[in-house]
């Protein structure tokens, strides 16, 4: 088998290896892949270690670097190891960061929000300035009724389980998710018949009235302005 290096360079090879550079290090430096590297090191009788055992490297270190911007790849570079090396430091050190930055940041500051209200327990429930009388947990509810199951199937009945905006229905290979849309969103009937608790809910005909509610898929349910997120958007 022809080799790609002479003997003075595989033995330059060796001497760089048995330093502790890595073989990716290595091969990236002379424009070939590390598995070209590992025969270099066989034919030479030299061990090759398991990937990072040998290799001291700070981790605090690696983690400022990558604090200030620098990529994995720059890193790795920098400090003379491999990228994996610098990736596993990371994630030793700041777990999280697995599921990316922005991410991060947003798992972070519901952890804070938590904890600050956790820790003031003057500010829970009815004692919060943001309170509305817990109409939350009552759609909640009312939504796992029985009352709520059975208005439900009989709007689907009443439609036909046809979406009642784009037509659209289940057949064979195509299945349509449906959704029994709150013509006057659920919240509101329950301001407008001052609804406390469930007891007072089975008992509100306008609650159950299913000329309030029509069949809609998915997909047109989200596109409502009374869809969840979408009534908060001005």
């Amino acid at each position: 088998m022809r080799r790609l290096f002479t003997p003075s360079q595989e033995a330059e090879i060796c001497k760089r290896y048995i330093a502790k550079e890595s073989t990716s290090v290595i091969a990236n430096s002379l424009g070939t892949g590390h598995r070209v590297i590992n025969g270099v090191l066989k034919r030479n009788n030299i061990a090759i270690r398991t990937r990072g055992r040998y290799i001291s490297v700070d981790y605090n270190l690696i983690f400022t670097l990558y604090k200030q911007g620098l990529s994995d790849g720059e890193i790795a570079g920098k400090l003379n190891c491999t990228k994996g090396l610098v990736q596993s430091a990371i994630y030793k050190k700041k777990p999280e960061i697995r599921r990316g930055r922005s991410e991060a940041i947003k798992i972070s500051q519901r952890t804070k929000n938590r904890k600050w209200v956790n820790g003031k327990p003057e500010l829970r429930g009815s004692k919060n300035p943001l309170w509305k009388g817990g109409k939350t947990e009552l759609s909640q509810a009312i939504r796992a009724d029985a009352l709520y199951k059975k208005w439900r199937s009989n709007i689907f009945e009443r439609d036909e389980y046809i979406c009642q905006d784009c037509g659209d229905k289940s057949a064979p290979g195509n299945k349509v998710i449906l959704h029994a849309d709150h013509i006057i969103p659920l919240h509101e009937l329950i301001d407008i018949h001052r609804l406390k608790t469930i007891e007072q809910s089975r008992n509100c005909e306008s609650l159950w009235d299913i000329s309030n509610g029509r069949t809609l898929c998915r997909s047109c349910h989200k596109k409502t302005a009374t869809y969840r997120v979408n009534r908060h958007i001005k």
